[in-house]
């Protein structure tokens, strides 16, 4: 989608006159999507990751607190 809109602006705006003009942009557009979709990948394998870590922390302080309390 973003290209699209991308490639409208820039004809529209007489940024550009060809599609071979147009590829520095497409690099650009396509290097964004690729940083995006990295991003979303290491968020999803990250995330589980993150929570069985709370999850340990928290067992270890709920483990710690009724040894302390007794």
């Amino acid at each position: 989608m973003l290209p699209l809109i991308n490639i409208y602006y820039l004809i529209f705006h007489d940024y550009i006159d060809s599609f071979t003009t147009y590829w520095p942009f497409l690099r650009i557009d396509l290097m964004l999507w690729n940083l995006a979709l990295l991003a979303l990948l290491l968020h999803q394998k990250i995330t589980p990751i993150q929570q069985k870590a709370v999850n340990k922390i928290h067992a270890k302080l709920k483990i710690t607190q009724q040894e302390s309390s007794t």
